[in-house]
């Protein structure tokens, strides 16, 4: 695993972020990352379950460090967006702007209609940054959240 280097403040605020898909050495980071990220996250066997059945697994990159990751599911009409997380060191750079308009062309590409995303009730920057991203929260998922007691909500990004 890398060692994370300290950003410099005086950064510009949007940051060069190349998107590219998974490989396996990008594990550890996205482990980190999702540690870092949610109280209770994914573990290393939840993410080879979803990898290794039809979801799909993005990262961003930054001067070769992995900044943020996201996975998605491309379903018939739509694209389920499963999980998204920025490197806390990144947030508010411009990487999940960056992972999220990767994930507009591909709906795009494959002529999808929507983007759909659950945040978690507690997921408070989760909701406002999908807000930002265009998104709009159509329904509240009461315990979508099962093993935490959690209400999802749905939002909801169509493809004009």
């Amino acid at each position: 695993m890398m060692t994370a280097a300290p950003l410099n403040p005086a950064s510009p605020i949007n940051l060069q972020v190349h998107v590219r898909h998974v490989i396996r050495r990008d594990m550890p980071d996205i482990l980190r990352i999702e540690s870092a990220c949610f109280e209770n996250p994914w573990s290393d066997f939840d993410f080879k379950r979803v990898l290794s059945c039809m979801a799909i697994g993005i990262v961003a990159e930054v001067n070769g460090r992995v900044a943020g990751f996201a996975i998605y599911y491309l379903e018939v009409d739509r694209v389920d967006l499963a999980n998204l997380a920025v490197d806390p060191a990144f947030a508010r750079r411009g990487v999940g702007k960056a992972m999220v308009e990767f994930v507009k062309g591909r709906v795009r590409m494959y002529s999808r209609k929507r983007i759909i995303v659950h945040p978690a009730e507690n997921n408070l920057d989760g909701h406002v940054f999908f807000r930002a991203m265009g998104f709009r929260c159509v329904r509240i998922m009461p315990r979508y959240y099962k093993e935490h007691g959690l209400d999802g909500y749905r939002f909801v990004w169509r493809n004009a």
